[in-house]
């Protein structure tokens, strides 16, 4: 399989290290260039003039993992190597001149030192390095005696010991917005000590002497394939394997196409920071993409202020951390094939308040960054109102509502004889049909106690429901997108209508597992509820006179649960996957609340069929 296979595996491992947006699997690349999203700031050449939709941090755990699974990819997968053939012609006094072939060099066994080997962070990027490396090989050498009908063969052994390799990494943004490796010098590859033993041969002595003349060329080659697979194959693979990264997120027909602002950024202290920014665009080839834009970081009142110290409350004192070690790297379970043996996900539930001031009832979505959470990503409420953007433009916020299950014991015009006499009079025991419908986009908020608030002002209005014969008519009832005024229009007569202002508040976060995209993948199942205290009412048109003070009180409570049918129903009713990667898979999940931003923590676990059982330090 040669050398750089064997550090592409490698590095392929080190995805984790090189940190990256780990969650994503399953979902297309996208085509849409940052300088072909006109009106969207292009932060490739200005990172710093907008706030991103989605930041992220690493923390050293994340390499301290990272570097016992190379560690035990390396140990794994390194006796499946094998080196080019040497070739090389030698003069020995009164014998003459042999030719000496070395093939068949097959790496048996590789012993590193877990204190000395890892990966080592900087501002600048990250460094690999396998230090204290022996190696123990074997291979088959052919002698060949020039102007003399002599040959022979025989088996070689050979052990390379006290080597070392330092590759210096750089994270970068590919300008498609994936992350990228750069090798930026030659890697610095070496050992002390080679030794060749020859046997299996009469005329081994005389091999032995042979072969050790053969040492330069050897080392030679073992360092030329080294510097060659950590230089060149080793990135190639990474990066590869980068470029199937997700991208594109399917945000209810919509495509949130999500790429890096920016190259991943070093603090020195065992941090690199990660931003990306979001567009909204409609995969049906029409121009829409979302208005709202980040304001700009140099905006001292920029209302999202909060949001520029994203990591200020996680930094963590300066210190001098020059390895991650994977001798520190804390017990984490490894994950088998199939859901029966995984190490399950614990669901996370948060139940939220309504928005009165009241406090967030789980502590979870309080807390700090944990020091040991290897990724931290942060999701400002600008992404959330694009999604409400979507949302309106796919006319997900215009819906149709009828039947029991939805109006409870008013879905017809009889049980409205005490509170608008002339609706059950006018058209007795008819089935009535809301119309909801939002003129202007809702604003989303979030708070770090009171929660997700959205906040907006929508129209209701009553009419009757068409007839049972009708292809509008549902036959349990039920909730309909409407597409068009003329769908509306087909409701049947139209009795009065509502302007109704509005807040509602997420009343669920839960991560819960869920395989239909990827093993190990997550959902966010959310729910909300219209705060009462902020419900406010007005007519806006009547077609059965005038609606006394409890008709109205009575539509605005129909049209509150109206709104929240709506969205659990409808637009929340699925959930929200979250992307994954092959081989990695998130554990101790946690969400919590930050002003303006909604943030997940996560492990990292690392899976592979071949491997998984005998992970170091996995166990």
């Amino acid at each position: 399989m040669g050398m750089p296979y064997v550090f592409c595996r490698l590095l392929v491992v080190c995805q984790a290290a090189a940190l990256l947006r780990v969650c994503g699997a399953g979902f297309q690349r996208s085509s849409l260039l940052p300088d072909q999203s006109p009106g969207i700031l292009d932060l490739r050449s200005a990172a710093d003039l907008a706030i991103p939709s989605v930041s992220g941090i690493a923390s050293a755990q994340l390499f301290k993992y990272a570097s016992a699974v190379a560690i035990g990819v390396l140990t794994e997968q390194y006796p499946h190597a094998k080196l080019p053939a040497v070739q090389k012609a030698f003069r020995v006094p009164v014998l003459g001149t042999f030719h000496l072939t070395v093939d068949e060099i097959a790496i048996g066994q590789l012993s590193l030192d877990p204190d000395k080997t890892g990966i080592a962070l900087s501002p600048d990027g990250s460094k690999l390095v396998l230090s204290a490396a022996e190696v123990t090989s074997s291979a088959t050498c052919h002698f060949h005696l020039v102007r003399h009908p002599f040959s022979s063969s025989g088996h070689a052994e050979i052990r390379i010991t006290r080597g070392h390799l330092t590759l210096d990494m750089q994270v970068q943004n590919d300008g498609t917005g994936r992350p990228w490796i750069v090798v930026p010098e030659p890697p610095s590859v070496g050992f002390e000590g080679l030794d060749i033993t020859v046997s299996g041969s009469k005329l081994a002595a005389l091999y032995n002497i042979i072969a050790q003349l053969a040492e330069g060329p050897i080392r030679g080659t073992a360092v030329r394939e080294l510097q060659f697979a950590a230089a060149t194959s080793l990135p190639d693979a990474v990066n590869h394997a980068f470029s199937t990264l997700p991208t594109l997120v399917d945000a209810r027909g919509f495509e949130l196409n999500i790429s890096m602002a920016g190259s991943p950024r070093g603090d020195g202290a065992g941090h690199i920071t990660f931003q990306d920014w979001g567009i909204f665009q409609n995969p049906k080839g029409q121009p829409w993409q979302c208005p709202i834009q980040q304001q700009s970081t140099l905006d001292a009142k920029s209302t999202l202020g909060p949001q520029n110290k994203i990591f200020k409350d996680t930094a963590r004192p300066s210190q001098k951390l020059q390895w991650s070690q994977a001798a520190s790297l804390p017990a984490v379970q490894p994950l088998a094939g199939n859901r029966s043996s995984a190490a399950p996900v614990p669901a996370l539930k948060a139940r939220l308040q309504e928005a009165d001031g009241a406090t967030v009832e789980n502590t979870q979505l309080t807390g700090s960054l944990d020091q040991d959470t290897m990724l931290r990503f942060a999701a400002s409420e600008s992404l959330l109102n694009c999604f409400s953007w979507a949302a309106q433009t796919q006319g997900l916020l215009n819906q149709t509502l009828q039947g029991p299950d939805i109006l409870g014991q008013f879905a017809r015009t009889d049980a409205w004889w005490a509170v608008v006499p002339q609706l059950a009079s006018d058209y007795p025991n008819q089935e009535l049909a809301l119309h909801l419908w939002d003129p202007l986009l809702p604003h989303t908020s979030i708070h770090g106690h009171k929660g997700i608030i959205t906040t907006g002002t929508g129209s209701v209005s009553f009419h009757l429901a068409p007839p049972a014969n009708s292809s509008q008519s549902p036959q349990e009832g039920g909730i309909r997108g409407v597409e068009s005024s003329q769908y509306a229009a087909a409701l049947g007569k139209e009795l009065f209508a509502l302007e109704v202002g509005a807040s509602v508040t997420v009343t669920k976060l839960e991560l819960s597992p869920d395989d239909s995209v990827c093993p190990g993948g997550l959902r966010l199942d959310t729910a909300v509820q219209v705060d009462h205290s902020s419900l406010s009412v007005k007519v806006v048109d009547s077609q059965i006179g005038r609606i006394g003070p409890l008709g109205l009180q009575l539509g605005l409570q129909l049209a509150a649960a109206a709104i929240e049918a709506q969205m659990n129903l409808v637009i929340l009713k699925d959930g929200f996957l979250l992307p994954c990667a092959p081989h990695f898979r998130p554990a101790n999940t946690s969400l919590h609340l930050e002003p303006g931003t909604l943030v997940l923590q996560t492990d990292i676990q690392y899976y592979h069929s071949s491997f998984h059982s005998s992970c170091p330090g996995c166990q």
